[in-house]
């Protein structure tokens, strides 16, 4: 099935903004980039990561604390990044979620290093108990068991973004149109 990959947002144009953005879908995320620091948080935002060089930083910031986003990091330098963090118009809860350097400290010197850092954390923490069913974004691919699709057999998961119908027992899901059409043509030849 196509369910929609977890998306990293990156606002910035510095060589990190750049690296993080060649690693689209290489590692099972949606790596977009945020041109301008009015715009939305695309839907499914499971990271916000501001890599700007200083410009902009707090509204794009703090959009994505106020969303929830599970990960939200700010790449500038341990003297810098207080700073950043104590400029915000949100709670000292808020800002405490700010992760500044970003990245797992891995001895990263260049950007594509520092990049794979950052990535390295967002699944770090997306992976933490309960991250991965938090939905205030969008929707995401959540951790839950596959459900057999009743017309093909394939597992599928069961996720908004599935073709699914809802019946009067439950939510049936599908791997694709197809199948979701053969069902709703005669549901009564695929009761289980």
């Amino acid at each position: 099935p196509s369910v929609p990959l977890p998306v990293v947002a990156v606002f910035g144009h510095a060589p990190i903004a750049t690296a993080l953005l060649r690693a689209h879908r290489l590692f099972g995320q949606q790596v977009l980039r945020l041109e301008k620091p009015e715009d939305p948080l695309p839907p499914g935002t499971r990271a916000v990561v501001v890599a700007s060089h200083g410009n902009d930083e707090e509204p794009i910031l703090e959009a994505a604390l106020r969303a929830e986003v599970p990960y939200v990091a700010l790449v500038a330098s341990r003297r810098r990044g207080p700073a950043v963090l104590a400029s915000l118009e949100v709670d000292e809860r808020l800002r405490s979620r700010i992760r500044t350097p970003a990245g797992l400290d891995i001895g990263a010197r260049t950007p594509p290093e520092v990049a794979l850092s950052i990535l390295a954390e967002i699944v770090a923490v997306l992976r933490e108990p309960g991250s991965a069913r938090q939905d205030a974004s969008g929707p995401v691919h959540e951790m839950t068991e596959p459900v057999r699709d009743p017309v093909c057999g394939m597992m599928v998961a069961p996720v908004d973004a599935s073709p699914h119908v809802e019946t009067p027992t439950g939510v049936v899901y599908f791997c694709g149109t197809g199948c979701r059409n053969a069902y709703l043509d005669n549901p009564l030849a695929y009761a289980q």
